[in-house]
Order: structure tokens, then C-alpha cells, then sequence
């Protein structure tokens, strides 16, 4: 289960950007303000057992609240109507576990809504967004050796959630929901067993205008262009709990990538890597077998996909590695998969330059979270 929700969390986000434009709404009146909600919501839920090692933390019922800040797009840009005009906010989060074992956390969650029904009074909607969370009291060797879910005081969030609003009047609405949370840290230190909370809400929406927006259906034409795409990638993790060093993996990749739609662009290339963890987990295991330590370092075949909106893009990868000498250790147990998969969001802040936060997973257990540097033309 380690991991688990994140290939749920992004197939969500894949599944629910495809959906077709919402059709431009009949206004009443112009306006040149940008509508905004503001939200309150109550959470109670449930954490699922990962497994025997964490059942002692899986009893309690999370209850807590969340507020949050949203404001409509409105075609200013072309990409906001290609996705059908959604919200953006941000959200926060408080969550007592009610377990001292765990403790309580705080989130702070960046997030985009989508219509998926709508009719005078109701709104079904589709909520979306990675964040960070704070938790006050991780696994520590001394004070805290039963918190296996988390030993790290700050974690990656993702979250998701469906949402049926009802509106009372022009600035009061209802809504209720049905949510799911993943609290990790990738592997940035052990133990990282990590945490996953399905929770219903219930709470009021308060809108301060009663104006009428007009949207503008602003979609622009496209080409269909070669690039290419090279960027370094790094990250820090641990191979055993509490280790004074950590360790660190450090890729390479060179990427040719086609624009296929108005949404879509598909990649393919190579990649090196190398990663510390695996070089002393070779040594370890070998030497104490008194074999030959092969060569940890790899090197794979990767093609993806980008959903893009505007400068910031969705990154899906599927890799394969056609080098990977330390694939076994000395009894045959296999080390991991020779193929893995990569997700996250992309950010194009220059003409030639970007950014990008992955997770790379093996089938979604998180081998680690990737911060990478690119140069495209």
C-alpha cells in the first residue's frame, strides 16, 4: 500500500483533464472582476491499514477542518478554456489522528476544481491537489518508535476529492464530499510506511458578489512542433532508518518531444542513474557474500506523455532499463523492477528553461522525489 494513492491521485487528475470544455455560459452583464469562494469545511475519516507492521495505527477515526480560498478562471488564458474553466485555490488543512502515537499535521494544499454536472441550484464537482503537510510528532529511535507511518516533520500530500454543492441563495451554498488524502515522504527518510485517510465533509461555501461572469472562449491556435528537452534530476533519500548520511540520486535525461493536440504533447528518450542507496546496498550484500559488487549504476529507456495547460504541464513516464547490472541480489531475490514510472507537474519559467517535481515509483512504491533543472528548444 506504499504509495499506493499517488498512481490513484494522478490517474485522477489524467482522467478528469480530458473531459470536454464546459459550453460558454449566456451572461446577463460584463464584469472585470475575478469571482471568488471562500469555504469552510468539517473532515472525519478513517486511515487504512498498510499492512501488519502499522495495524496499531490504524484503529483511530482523523477528524478536523479545512478552509479554503478559490477563485473562477475565466478564458483570460487559452488553456482555461480547453479544461472547461476551473477553480484554483488553496486549501488548509488540520487534522487531530486522535492516536498520540501520530499525533496531529497540518496541510497546506494548492488545488484546481472541476464541473462535472451542474444545474440551476446543484454542482457536482471533482477537487485535486499535491501539497505539504506538517506532522508534530513523527517516529524519532528515542521518543517515538511506534510511528512507522511518517518519521519526517514535513511531507508530501496528495489529495483528491469528489464535491456536491447546493446553493441556498446568490451567496450561500451547501456542500458535502467525499475525500482521500496520502501523507509521505518518499523515502526521504525511514521508517515512511506512510498515511492514507478516505474522510467525509460537510461545510458552507460564502461567495461575496452576485454579479454575473462572462467567459471567453480565448483558444488559440497551436502547432504541432518538435523539441527537445534535457535536464538533471536530483534527489535525497535513506536505505535504513536514522543513518547519519543520507543518501542521493542524481539522473540525466535527453528527451525528443512532439506536440500532438491542444492538451497533449508525447516524449521519448535515455536516462543515467545513479543512485548511492544502491551502490551501498550492492556492497553490503556481496561483500558479506564474498562475490564480485556489480555495477549499481543504470541507464533506461523512457516515453511519456505531457498534459499541458499553459506554461505548467502534467508529466507521465513510463521507463525500462536496458543496463541495470545490480538487478539481483546473491541469493536471486530481485532488487526491484527493471521497468518504473514517473509522475508529476512541470513548470516552463523561461523561453529555453524549466523546472519539474516528479515521484518515480516502481508500481507505486516511491523509490523517490525528483527535483530537476531543464533546457528545452
Amino acid at each position: 500500500m506504499k504509495n499506493l494513492l499517488l498512481s490513484i491521485f494522478l490517474l485522477g487528475l489524467f482522467s478528469i483533464t480530458y473531459l470536454q470544455a464546459q459550453p460558454l455560459k449566456k451572461v446577463r452583464k460584463s464584469s472585470r472582476f475575478v469571482p471568488k469562494e471562500f469555504s469552510v469545511s468539517a473532515h472525519y475519516g478513517s486511515i487504512i491499514n498498510n499492512g501488519e507492521l502499522v495495524s496499531h495505527l490504524s484503529s483511530s477515526h482523523p477528524a478536523g477542518f479545512e478552509v479554503n480560498a478559490s477563485w473562477l478562471t475565466t478564458g483570460k488564458h487559452g488553456w482555461e478554456a480547453a479544461y472547461g474553466f476551473p477553480q484554483i485555490g488553496l486549501s488548509l488543512f488540520y487534522f487531530d489522528f486522535r492516536n498520540p502515537i501520530l499525533g496531529e499535521a497540518w496541510a497546506l494544499v494548492p488545488f484546481m476544481k472541476w464541473r462535472l454536472s451542474e444545474n440551476r441550484r446543484s454542482r457536482l464537482e471533482f477537487k485535486l491537489g499535491p501539497g505539504v503537510v506538517y506532522t508534530n510528532n513523527p517516529w524519532t529511535i528515542h521518543s517515538n518508535p511506534k510511528n512507522l507511518m511518517f518519521s519526517s516533520k514535513f511531507n508530501n500530500v496528495m489529495y483528491m476529492g469528489l464535491e456536491y454543492n447546493y446553493r441556498i441563495n446568490s451567496r450561500i451554498k451547501l456542500h458535502t464530499g467525499l475525500d482521500l488524502s496520502h501523507y509521505s515522504n518518499a523515502a526521504y527518510s525511514l521508517p515512511n510506511a506512510s498515511i492514507n485517510i478516505p474522510s467525509l465533509s460537510l461545510g458552507v461555501t460564502y461567495t461575496p458578489h452576485t454579479e454575473h461572469v462572462v467567459l471567453k472562449d480565448s483558444l488559440a491556435n497551436y502547432e504541432k512542433k518538435w523539441s527537445f528537452h534535457a535536464l538533471v534530476s536530483g534527489s535525497i533519500i535513506e536505505l535504513d532508518a536514522n543513518q547519519a548520511r543520507k543518501n542521493h540520486i542524481v539522473s540525466i535525461t535527453a528527451l525528443a518531444s512532439k506536440r500532438v493536440g491542444r492538451k497533449s504533447a508525447l516524449n521519448i528518450g535515455i536516462e543515467y542513474s545513479r543512485n548511492t542507496a544502491l551502490e551501498q546496498y550492492a556492497r553490503r550484500l556481496y561483500t558479506n557474500a564474498q562475490q564480485p559488487v556489480p555495477d549499481f549504476r543504470r541507464v533506461a529507456i523512457v516515453a511519456g506523455h505531457e498534459l499541458l495547460a499553459g506554461r505548467l504541464a502534467l508529466v507521465t513516464q513510463l521507463g525500462y532499463y536496458v543496463y541495470r547490472p545490480f538487478s539481483k541480489e546473491p541469493d536471486n531475490t530481485p532488487v526491484d523492477m527493471p521497468i518504473y514510472q514517473r509522475y508529476g507537474m512541470k513548470y516552463y519559467f523561461h523561453k529555453h528553461f524549466f523546472g519539474q517535481y516528479t515521484f518515480k515509483t516502481y508500481l507505486g512504491v516511491a523509490e523517490a522525489i525528483e527535483w530537476s533543472l531543464g533546457y528545452y528548444f
